[in-house]
């Protein structure tokens, strides 16, 4: 079973310790195996260069918010779940634009924190467990999905791009988007991008969190963008 790792970073010393020992104790009772960190700045965490599958982010923090460290997090390619934990209710618009799983508010109840955890938890496990199977007559190789930022299709040739690497081989975009999930969206004849790596959709372009750009057709950016505020508020079945 793979271990969990999770990462804390809130300026306040006594919440910070308080979170980490409510979130021990949830872990513990569900028999998950997991690893936690805790920071008391964006700085020092963005420092530390590790990646975990949680991050519980509060938003005003001395130096750098939450916010901006979420989205820098996002920048460098990390796909980790985050939550935002905040006294400050007025930033979930722009919390749920940087793919945030849940927006708490301090003081926290135990059943929000609980419900938060879990459908992180869903996220990790369904972001790296589902595959694509590509098959040729001399080999066979699996892509992790979460890893596909889009797809596209040139001629009679599909191109996976993905984290480290572009993948390319025969098809048709219609035939793989059946053999993905609904994280991907059809945003134009010869494109499908990856909504959990959609940042904006605005004049006729679909913009990834790195940067790149993909067309959308007009007929399709009113769905595209109903699609990306579903997903980002998690109401997407995963």
């Amino acid at each position: 079973m793979p271990v969990l790792s999770l990462a804390v970073c809130d300026d306040e010393e006594n919440f910070n310790r308080e979170l980490c020992c409510r979130l021990e104790t949830i872990l513990k009772r569900l028999g998950e195996p997991f690893r936690m960190e805790s920071y008391a700045s964006a700085n020092t965490l963005l420092q530390s260069q590790k990646a975990f599958d949680i991050l519980l982010l509060d938003i005003k923090m001395p130096g750098q918010s939450g916010l901006s460290l979420a989205k820098q997090l996002r920048g460098r390619g990390t796909a980790g779940a985050v939550i935002f934990v905040t006294a400050f209710r007025e930033y979930a618009f722009d919390a749920f634009s940087l793919e945030a799983v849940d927006y708490l508010c301090k003081p926290l109840q135990e059943e929000r924190l609980e419900q938060a955890l879990y459908r992180a938890m869903d996220r990790v496990k369904q972001r790296t467990e589902k595959s694509l199977l590509i098959a040729s007559p001399s080999a066979c190789r699996a892509v992790k999905l979460y890893t596909i930022r889009f797809c596209e299709v040139v001629g009679r040739k599909l191109y996976l791009h993905t984290d480290g690497e572009t993948i390319c081989y025969g098809g048709k975009l219609k035939a793989l988007e059946q053999e993905l999930d609904e994280r991907f969206f059809c945003c134009h004849r010869s494109y499908l991008v990856n909504l959990d790596f959609l940042s904006e959709v605005a004049g006729g372009q679909a913009v990834l969190q790195t940067g790149e750009r993909l067309p959308v057709s007009r007929l399709r950016q009113k769905e595209l963008m109903q699609a990306m505020l579903r997903r980002l508020k998690g109401e997407v079945s995963r």
